[in-house]
């Protein structure tokens, strides 16, 4: 063998290295907390790439978990792509969570996480999930605890959620979204002397006018 295919040879390897390290899906990374207090996880591979990011809440009950509601939606969202298989558009599916803003009563903490998945269609879906939490004991804030809060019946919330999107949306309130039933209002926020209601794109209007938010004080 001469000197020149040597050089040739030990070129393709190369290539054919970097090639395989390119193609083999990165490790599973764990949350990682940065200096600042921020959670931070990155992971990208051919089939899906997730970038998750949000900030401590100064209590390490709440924290505890608030990390795990955070690592469920990423273990969902990777066992949905694992489901549905290879992307049909030839690009990467999508998870991106972040916060939004951090929110605070006397008795609560809570972050407005901002969670968009993309599975190739025509876009991708964002939603604004409210995420609060019983600064005693860290476990997170239902539903029936904000009704009690602001004492108020479900059905109560919702005439009043309808009655204030049909004049807000007109014709393009899809009242469905604002019935008397607990998924429509599992995400919300708390904070002193209010709880603000979020409600996702399809679910009251149209998706080009965006997730909408129905407000209550106490």
């Amino acid at each position: 063998m001469n000197m020149k295919t040597t050089v040739i040879g030990g070129a393709v390897l190369i290539v054919i290295l970097a090639l395989g390290l390119f193609l083999i899906p990165a490790s599973e990374k764990k949350l990682d907390v940065a200096d600042d207090g921020y959670t931070f996880f990155e992971e990208k591979t051919q089939a899906a790439e997730i970038t998750v990011e949000y900030p401590s809440l100064e209590n390490e009950k709440v924290d505890a978990t608030l990390d795990t509601i955070v690592q469920d939606y990423v273990q969902d969202f990777k066992a949905a792509v694992q489901e549905i298989g290879e992307s049909p558009v030839g690009r990467p599916y999508i998870l991106v969570i972040e916060d939004q803003e951090v929110y605070e009563s006397p008795t609560t903490v809570g972050v407005l996480l901002l969670v968009y998945q993309d599975f190739g269609g025509a876009h991708g879906l964002p939603q604004l999930i409210g995420l609060n939490f019983d600064k005693e004991t860290g476990e997170e804030i239902l539903l029936s605890d904000v009704l009690a809060l602001v004492d108020i019946t479900l059905e109560d919330l919702a005439g009043g959620a309808t009655d204030y999107f049909a004049e807000l949306l007109g014709d393009s309130f899809f009242s469905e979204g604002a019935e008397a039933v607990e998924e429509n209002f599992s995400s919300f926020v708390v904070s002193d002397g209010e709880v603000l209601f979020y409600f996702q794109p399809y679910q009251v209007a149209a998706y080009a006018l965006g997730p909408q938010e129905y407000k209550i004080e106490y």
